[in-house]
């Protein structure tokens, strides 16, 4: 060190204070400059080693440095702290500081802080200094180690690791050389990086996502320059991990892409760069990320969600499982994406495959979460009533149990990770299950730790009220409903609970364009007739409700409000045989129970066991409408399964 720093600062006689045991004043190394220029310099030198855990020079450590470093006398004009640490550009900065607060004293001092880099540059620069010190079997000791050592990391250039073990062996050979030979210069992974890696991946590991974040980021500033490819890479998919976890696709795809170009062919770096593109709107590159991973690995089913997803989006196949290879196409990756892909599409065959899929890996968490939300797909239709999905049967009590295990699990997963900004498809479906189970304020509970969801999920809003008002919270429901009008079923159903105000409900239903032919027209028409019809007695809306009914005959909803206007027995008794002849096995479980309690409020129980028979009839879906409609007979006592009304899942 002496060596060199005497030749950077140009003074062939700079010496090292003391020896072995005496007190060396803060410096290792003092010189002077030329004739005519500054005085002297003093060198003070700390190994990283030396500096404990932090492995960084602490600003507390430079100022005590300098503090002694101000006892040499005659006082020095410049000090230098050399460093084997990790350049730090905030000490840097610190040492500038110290050097202008010192230059209108009496003992001005030009303070400097070394980093490793700049220590690196200049023995580059001066190599015949390091060859000296080791001479010529230190520099081969030195090359064969670096050889040994790095072989894996510069194993995909193999032809300079072939040269590289050419000249080491040459320079073994002959203990003597003509010329001086340049070792190339091979970046090392430093075990303390690699650690602190670690331990950051740990954090990820532990769900502690924006924590590794933050951590990630000020590693990826202060280290840079000092990492290795391999370092650099782990950096950079790690940073995209955490990213991707929070939902940030682009920034996601964007790292992962930065770490392929460092390690194209990394299979982790493969798939995390096939699925991000994929997410991000890149589908193209992800399908190629995809297939190389398969070249590279074509036993393993690493490639296959993004292999699946990207095919979807770049050129769909009838079937995508034939995307797949024949020997993966029971794996659990495999079967996910297919249902996946399916579900997207509104195939229910995703609910079959589901099944398969959690018999063959009872144990994955993957399936498991699918299989839940299959579970509820079996127990909502598209117009929010209770029925199963394309002749699925509605699901068993233990059936949703299980369910609700499942998604509380993953629920509490994402919460920890990022609370503000949750998944909200998970909120709803749990509360969606557990209200199936009749636990309501456990529902809400869950809703109300997705307080975070905006306006335009409307949807999350509906079945939030849905729980308020069952829990006798209807001003707090249609305070939260008066918030999002603009959702079709959130203002149908603010309507029902403002029934008690017709000239609210239609106004609010006024000028309002529901899809022609849905569900919700239906409702509007209704609602609105009986709306008016109750501010003005004198209007007729028997035609309008007539007109509905032939409109939408599979639903029994025009037809009850019309049997709620009959004034005779026998009037609600003819429009009760309607009922059961409108009744088919599309009409959905709401309409049915609706029309089965106005019959056992207009004592026409025989109407209600032949809607329950005619209904049973036609579909495998009817359990839980059998439960109900059959205990307000007391038929039997069945275990009791809670209505359940939901949109579609998120």
């Amino acid at each position: 060190m002496r060596r060199l720093f005497s030749r950077v600062f140009d003074c062939p006689l700079g010496e090292m204070v003391g020896r072995s045991g005496q007190d060396q004043e803060g410096l290792d190394i003092i010189g002077r400059r030329p004739t005519g220029t500054r005085g002297y310099f003093g060198i003070q030198c700390k190994l990283k080693e030396e500096l404990g855990n932090n492995r960084n020079v602490r600003r507390k450590t430079l100022e005590a440095e300098v503090a002694e470093a101000d006892k040499i006398e005659p006082r020095l004009s410049e000090f230098v702290l050399a460093t084997t640490a990790a350049n730090d550009i905030d000490l840097q900065n610190h040492a500038r500081a110290l050097t202008a607060a010192r230059e209108a004293s009496d003992h001005p001092l030009d303070i400097q802080v070394i980093g490793w880099t700049q220590l690196r540059a200049m023995i580059g620069e001066h190599r015949d200094i390091l060859d000296s010190y080791l001479g010529i079997e230190g520099v081969a000791d030195l090359a064969q180690q670096s050889a040994d050592q790095h072989a894996e990391a510069i194993a995909t250039s193999t032809a300079q690791h072939e040269e590289l073990k050419d000249m080491v062996s040459a320079l073994l050979a002959s203990q003597s050389l003509a010329a001086p030979i340049v070792v190339p210069l091979i970046e090392s992974d430093d075990p303390r990086l690699s650690r602190a890696i670690d331990r950051i991946k740990a954090k990820l590991e532990r769900e502690d996502v924006r924590g590794a974040l933050a951590d990630l980021e000020t590693l990826r500033d202060d280290e840079w320059e000092e990492a290795g490819p391999n370092q650099r890479f782990r950096i950079l998919g790690n940073l995209g991990s955490a990213y991707w976890r929070l939902g940030n696709f682009e920034e996601a795809e964007k790292l992962f892409r930065q770490a392929s170009e460092i390690q194209p062919d990394d299979p982790s770096g493969l798939a995390n760069l096939a699925s991000a593109a994929t997410c991000a709107g890149d589908p193209a590159v992800g399908l190629r990320a995809a297939r190389r991973l398969l070249e590279l690995e074509p036993d393993s089913p690493t490639a296959l969600l993004p292999l699946i997803q990207a095919q979807e989006k770049v050129a769909p196949i009838a079937d995508p499982m034939q995307s797949v290879p024949a020997h993966l196409r029971d794996s659990e990756e495999a079967i996910v994406g297919t249902a996946q892909v399916l579900r997207n599409r509104n195939d229910d065959n995703w609910i079959t495959l589901s099944q398969r899929g959690v018999d063959l890996h009872p144990d994955s968490e993957l399936l498991a979460r699918l299989h839940a939300d299959a579970t509820l797909a079996r127990m909502a239709a598209v117009d929010g009533s209770h029925v199963g999905a394309k002749g699925e049967a509605v699901p068993t009590h233990d059936e949703i149990e299980a369910a609700v295990e499942t998604l509380e699990k993953v629920w509490a997963r994402v919460r920890a990770v990022d609370p503000s900004h949750p998944d909200l498809s998970i909120p709803y479906n749990l509360a969606n299950a557990l209200r199936g189970l009749g636990r309501n304020r456990e529902a809400l509970t869950v809703l109300e730790q997705a307080e975070h969801y905006s306006p335009e999920k409307g949807q999350i809003a509906h079945l939030h009220a849905i729980l308020l008002a069952t829990l006798d919270q209807t001003d707090a429901a249609i305070a939260l409903l008066r918030q999002h009008t603009g959702n079709p079923e959130s203002l149908l159903l603010l309507c029902h609970m403002l029934e008690a105000s017709p000239a609210d409900v239609h106004s609010l239903l006024s000028g309002v364009a529901m899809p022609v032919g849905s569900r919700q027209e239906m409702w509007q028409r209704v609602l609105d007739a009986e709306a008016r019809a109750a501010l003005d007695p004198s209007i007729d809306i028997s035609d309008e409700l007539e007109s509905a009914a032939s409109a939408f005959s599979a639903s029994l909803v025009p037809l009850t409000a019309l049997a709620k206007r009959a004034q005779t027995h026998e009037e609600r008794q003819a429009i009760a045989d309607r009922m059961l002849a409108a009744s088919v096995a599309e009409t959905s479980f709401t309409d049915i129970l609706s029309a089965a309690l106005w019959m056992r409020g207009a004592n026409l129980p025989a109407h209600v066991l032949s809607l329950l028979d005619a209904r049973t009839s036609r579909s495998e879906d009817s359990t839980p409408l059998r439960w109900i409609i059959e205990a307000l007979y007391a038929r039997q006592t069945p275990r009791p399964l809670t209505l359940m009304q939901t949109g579609k899942m998120l």
